[in-house]
Formats: structure tokens, C-alpha cells, sequence
């Protein structure tokens, strides 16, 4: 038993400590804002009936409102999915991650009416820093695994 988990562990070699924290700490920044968007989504109709009570020439209609919230849970829903999957080490992980928080940026970007808001700033930054942070530990660990010491003891076995 002990040798297959071994085995499993050589496979998969742990993720550095940099990357499972600023991983962490990206999951619990996306996890806030899905529940907030879940949570909105369960008071969709005072949120229709407040932007026609306040902004009469911009109200929303309950199915409009719908769609935007049910698109924000969705895409941060896959934003968490992604670093879960990141931190589980599967290979869709990094990419469901990228397209979900690049839609988010995206969306972000093309809405704000200051070139660069706080939530913009730190999206953009945990997304730059993650992704370089995989890579950058990816290289490390196959440069390790293709060193002179490794085929050797390859070749032995």
C-alpha cells in the first residue's frame, strides 16, 4: 500500500506553497462573490423593482436581471471550479480558471467607468500572478524530472 501511494506522489509532485496560498486566497475572493451572486439571485424581483423605484430611465426587467445574475454566478462558479481543479492538480484546471476570470475582466473592463478600478486591479493581478506562478513551478518540475540524476536512475529501473 505504501508503495502505490508513493508511486502516486512521485506522479504528482506537491504544488509549491506560494502557489497553494495565492491560490487559497483566490478561491475564498471568487467563492464571496458566487454566494453573493446566489444570494441575489434569490432577490431578483426586489432588485427589478428597486432599479425601477430608483433608476426609472435604466430599470431592469426581472428577466434581464435574471440573465446578469445568473451569468455573474456562472462565470465566478467557474472561476472556482478551476482553482479547485488547479489545486486538485487536473489539466483542465488552469484553463477553466484563465477563460472564466478573463471573461470577468473582460466584462469589467468594457463596464467601468474609471479606466482602472480596485476590483479590476486585483482580478488582473491574481490572475497575472497565478498563471505565472503555474508555469513558471511547471517548468521547475519538468527541468527536475529531465536532470542528468533522474535519467540515471530511470535508466537503472
Amino acid at each position: 500500500m505504501t508503495e502505490i501511494i508513493e508511486k502516486i506522489k512521485k506522479f504528482r509532485p506537491p504544488l509549491s506553497l506560494l502557489l497553494r496560498l495565492t491560490s487559497v486566497f483566490t478561491l475564498v475572493y471568487y467563492s464571496v462573490y458566487m454566494v453573493l451572486f446566489l444570494i441575489s439571485l434569490m432577490f431578483k424581483d426586489f432588485i427589478t423593482e428597486f432599479s425601477r423605484q430608483y433608476m426609472p430611465d435604466a430599470a431592469l426587467n426581472s428577466y434581464e436581471v435574471l440573465l446578469i445574475l445568473l451569468a455573474g454566478f456562472l462565470i465566478h462558479a467557474g472561476v472556482v471550479t478551476g482553482l479547485i481543479f488547479m489545486l486538485a492538480k487536473r489539466t483542465i484546471g488552469p484553463f477553466l480558471y484563465t477563460f472564466s476570470a478573463l471573461l470577468i475582466l473582460i466584462y469589467q473592463f468594457f463596464t467601468s467607468t474609471t479606466f482602472l478600478s480596485d476590483k479590476f486591479v486585483v482580478e488582473a493581478f491574481l490572475l497575472v500572478l497565478i498563471l505565472v506562478l503555474r508555469i513558471w513551478f511547471s517548468k521547475a518540475r519538468n527541468n527536475r524530472k529531465s536532470s542528468p540524476d533522474q535519467l540515471e536512475m530511470s535508466k537503472s529501473n
